[in-house]
């Protein structure tokens, strides 16, 4: 009978060292540490990307593995995680993720980290950490886009068939599916990305196939499919005209106020018989943000905060196109038209706000338009005293910025402190 209720009691304490609880007492053995958990943090390695996709941290994982382990030995929501986990003596890895990494799926981002060292749980003893678990998008994401010249053209059943890796799973994205987020699993040793386009062009059968190589976890692929006249070389021509396709590749686990790395050389499209690479991939002009404000998270202001955004065009021409765009729930169209502006602000050509754009000074003195400049200064530090009327909130603006080499879109959020 004792040996009945020790075997019983073995399997409770192994079953309550599997999830996470509140503070308890050690079990009755010296073979138990406790982990305190106030200084293990869940961080991102691009909190603009995570909210962007509306994942929230605390919805994360976080998982205790021995060292050589593969099975956790307790594991909890982040959100729920209690001051104190007790766990067995031994070093250990902690690990969270979000997400179930499908080999391809529909809105499917997978995030993964761990701490950068183990740490050790002594006998009877509480542990610190002092490593953060950083983690970043471990998956690949995809997105398809037809140009408005070859949507015309080509049939309503046309499709692009997108797969990564030899074995992994498809997705079939439609022009309904413009810009809808796919997302495939990483695989080592299979790092090909095929973007096959199935369907009728003018009326003419079609298939074109474009093969990515090197394909990348926590990249974004921009596959983008255009009509073009072909040279006279053997393809899929239809009439005077045939599919193409390019590609844009974001890094999604960079800080957003870094420089994109668009698109590397040997990524470049290629046809399966081996065509020249297409022309560089545009990038747009570079927009930054003075410190300590920062593109990368909410940003804490005040009416006499300095805030200063500078664009700089190296592209003929300058400056295209300078939108911004004022998303709050305070801010709307009839409360911005009483201080003479509106939630959309087209700084190339201001029209009728004009006046009040520059009387906040974000036009700058005697300027009129931003359009042809190559080097702008755009403070919006005028606008914080008539920003704090609205009381203590926060207020998103998105900056959309266009010169001959390509647009840069950056979103900027101010939480007002009054």
């Amino acid at each position: 009978m004792n040996k009945i209720i020790n075997i019983v009691l073995s399997v409770v304490i192994l079953a309550l060292l599997s999830a996470c609880s509140k503070e308890r007492e050690f079990p009755g053995s010296s073979g138990y540490g406790k982990v305190n958990t106030r200084s293990l943090t869940v961080e991102m390695a691009n909190e603009e990307n995570t909210r962007a996709a509306s994942v929230d941290v605390a919805d994360f994982t976080v998982r205790f593995f021995l060292d050589g382990e593969t099975t956790a030995v307790a594991s909890c929501r982040y959100g729920d995680m209690p001051e104190v986990v007790v766990l067995p003596v031994g070093r250990y890895t902690a690990k969270a993720s979000y997400g179930t990494n499908p080999s391809a799926a529909w809105d499917a981002p997978y995030y993964e980290g761990q701490t950068l060292s183990s740490f050790e749980v002594m006998p009877d003893q509480v542990t610190m950490v002092s490593d953060p678990i950083v983690c970043k998008l471990a998956n690949i994401k995809v997105t398809v886009s037809f140009t408005d010249e070859l949507a015309a053209q080509m049939s309503a059943g046309s499709k692009v068939s997108v797969k990564v890796g030899e074995y992994g799973s498809s997705l079939e994205y439609t022009v309904a599916d413009r810009d809808k987020a796919g997302y495939f699993a990483y695989v080592d040793n299979s790092q090909t990305l095929a973007a096959t386009f199935i369907g009728e062009v003018q009326g003419f059968p079609t298939t074109e196939t474009k093969v990515y190589d090197d394909v990348q976890p926590g990249n974004h692929y921009r596959i983008i499919f255009d009509l073009s006249t072909p040279d006279e070389e053997p393809g899929d021509i239809t009439g005077l005209l045939r599919v193409d396709a390019s590609v844009e590749i974001e890094d999604l686990n960079r800080p957003v106020d870094s420089e994109d790395e668009i698109l590397k050389d040997d990524m470049r499209p290629k046809e399966d018989n081996g065509d020249t690479p297409d022309p560089p991939a545009t990038q747009g002009p570079s927009v930054s943000v003075e410190a300590p404000v920062s593109f990368e998270a909410e940003n804490d202001v005040t009416p006499s905060s300095k805030v200063v955004v500078k664009v700089k065009s190296s592209a003929p021409g300058g400056i295209k196109r300078f939108d911004v765009e004022i998303i709050s729930d305070s801010l709307s169209e009839d409360a911005l038209n009483e201080v003479g502006l509106s939630t959309h602000l087209d700084l190339v050509n201001p029209g009728e706000y004009l006046t009040s754009l520059q009387g906040l000074g974000l036009l700058g003195e005697g300027v009129e338009s931003l359009g042809g400049q190559t080097d702008v200064t755009f403070d919006i530090s005028g606008f914080m005293v008539p920003l704090s009327a609205f009381g203590s909130q926060t207020h998103k603006f998105k900056f959309t910025i266009s010169d001959e080499s390509g647009s840069t879109e950056k979103i900027l959020i101010l939480r007002m402190n009054v």
